[in-house]
């Protein structure tokens, strides 16, 4: 099954159903298959069969005419995450290559000179309307995209083996890798939440996460069941809470951030949110109080999973039933990311993939459909992680008799910060430019609002002072916001084992 036959089952079985509503504007099933294949015509203008196609924008109908047209031209969509630096999204470009970018309007002035720097965009096509002083010869509108021929079918996706969709998450290098999801990937991982989730064709989902994430496998899954879904082209608790009321929304998921800020909104006690379902959480784990807190505004209507780009989707959910169970007196079940979900196999290895017993700690690896093909022109990359079908999630944890996995720790040491990956060593390689400084670790240390927040320990040379603020400044210039450390503290000399390497467990529990 191909992307393009979600949206295209939808449209013949329930084509006047209401398929999205995104920015007051509401389109049916029938319009946005419709509009999927209109792009495709236009795209077929512009590339050829494999080409990727690079998308960065907020989410809009467009991001769906994209997600779900862009395989019917034989081309891979590229999904560049909006929040990055300049520097970071001219390097995503460069290793995708792709031959067009579709740009919000928002974010054009960012990529106003990227065809100079990345040689292989021939052509730019903005959504929206943007200031005649910022245009740049032979950029595209978008609606004019739609209004071509239709496509050419022997362009389209012959399998579902193909790649669908380009996600780059960073990697321990400080360089970001491609992940290539394919077809059948990101429909495993769709068909695997929907037997947990169990939506039906009268939900409405209200969905926030960015689309340049993985998270844009949940909008395909209510769509393929004939729901509508909710689009916000960015989260705002004010809105949220209203969306839910005008559109009496069913199901819906939140990063713990999100959360954290919706009930702080001065709105959180007088919003209507009864026909809230189901409240899905993920990126990180939720705080008993937060949850507490949530279940009393919204009920017992919770359920967190675990995954990660590479999968996909998801692979490990802690069900309603298991949260209903922590808040009435097993508390610690809320440590749990989860049990199996039934499309996928998990298991804890050690470093020879050899299982570990029951109790023990062991690397998460899984193995399934929903497993991505590979890195991007990254072999090396591939083989360190795809060993003998299984996937490396380089993830730390320990299962318990009724199979709840535990995480303990982050082998590869990633941060989790709002619902966004953040990977200490690219943010040391910012740091360490710093003139007057000797050494410096980052790491994740437990914050309320942000589940991690992003700490530099760093170690200032003899006789030199350094300013936590030209910390924060620099990684400010070629890094994205959310990696730019809230915390910078220093320490005269930063602990080590005898192989040399930083210990950063004790760090964070000196500093946590």
């Amino acid at each position: 099954m191909l992307l393009s036959d979600v949206i295209s089952g939808a449209a013949l079985k329930r084509p006047a159903h209401t398929a999205l509503v995104c920015a007051g504007r509401s389109h049916d099933f029938a319009e946005l298959a419709d509009r999927a294949v209109r792009l495709a015509g236009g795209l077929t203008r512009l590339t050829d069969a494999g080409d990727r196609v690079a998308i960065l924008a907020d989410n809009c109908v467009e991001y769906l005419d994209c997600i779900y047209g862009a395989c019917l031209a034989g081309t891979v969509l590229t999904l560049v995450n909006q929040r990055l630096a300049a520097a970071e999204i001219e390097y995503v470009l460069n290793d995708a290559e792709p031959s067009v970018l579709v740009v919000g309007a928002g974010h054009y002035g960012r990529v106003a000179d990227v065809q100079a720097a990345v040689p292989s965009i021939r052509q730019v096509v903005v959504i929206g309307e943007i200031d005649d002083d910022l245009r740049r010869p032979g950029v595209l509108d978008y609606d004019s995209l739609l209004a071509g021929d239709r496509p050419d079918p022997s362009r389209a996706h012959a399998g579902d083996d193909e790649v669908a969709w380009l996600i780059y998450t960073s990697g321990t290098t400080g360089r970001p890798k491609g992940a290539m999801l394919t077809h059948r990937g990101i429909m495993s991982a769709t068909l695997n939440a929907m037997i947990e989730w169990k939506p039906d064709p009268d939900d409405r989902q209200l969905f926030c996460f960015p689309l340049c994430h993985v998270a844009a496998f949940i909008p395909l899954m209510y769509h393929l069941r004939q729901a509508t879904v909710v689009l916000m082209p960015g989260f705002e608790p004010g809105e949220y809470l209203r969306l839910i009321e005008r559109h009496s929304i069913t199901h819906t998921g939140l990063a713990p951030t999100m959360l954290n800020l919706l009930l702080e909104h001065p709105a959180i006690d007088s919003a209507r949110v009864d026909s809230v379902r189901l409240l899905v959480y993920g990126a990180a784990p939720m705080s008993p109080t937060l949850l507490e807190s949530g279940i009393r505004r919204f009920g017992e209507v919770f359920m967190q999973t675990y995954g990660m780009t590479e999968l996909s989707g998801n692979v490990l959910m802690l069900g309603l039933d298991h949260h209903h169970r922590a808040i009435n007196g097993e508390p610690g079940l809320l440590a749990a990311v989860g049990r199996m979900e039934c499309l996928a196999s998990v298991r804890l290895v050690d470093d020879d993939m050899n299982d570990v017993p029951v109790g023990a700690v062991g690397e998460i690896v899984v193995r399934g459909d929903q497993v991505m093909k590979g890195y991007w022109r990254a072999e090396q990359a591939t083989r360190e992680v795809l060993v003998d079908g299984w996937m490396r999630t380089g993830d730390l944890a320990r299962m318990d008799r009724e199979g709840l996995f535990y995480i303990v720790d982050r082998k590869k040491d990633m941060i989790i910060t709002g619902g966004e990956n953040v990977y200490p060593r690219e943010v040391e390689d910012v740091i360490a430019r710093l003139p007057g400084l000797s050494e410096v670790a980052v790491l994740g240390l437990p914050d309320e609002r942000w589940g991690e927040a992003v700490t530099a320990v760093v170690v200032p040379r003899a006789g030199q002072e350094v300013d936590p603020e030209e910390v924060r400044a620099l990684c400010r210039t070629s890094l994205a916001g959310y990696k730019v450390p809230k915390r910078v503290e220093f320490a005269e000399a930063l602990p080590r084992n005898a192989a040399g390497k930083v210990l950063k467990r004790q760090l964070r529990e000196e500093l946590g």
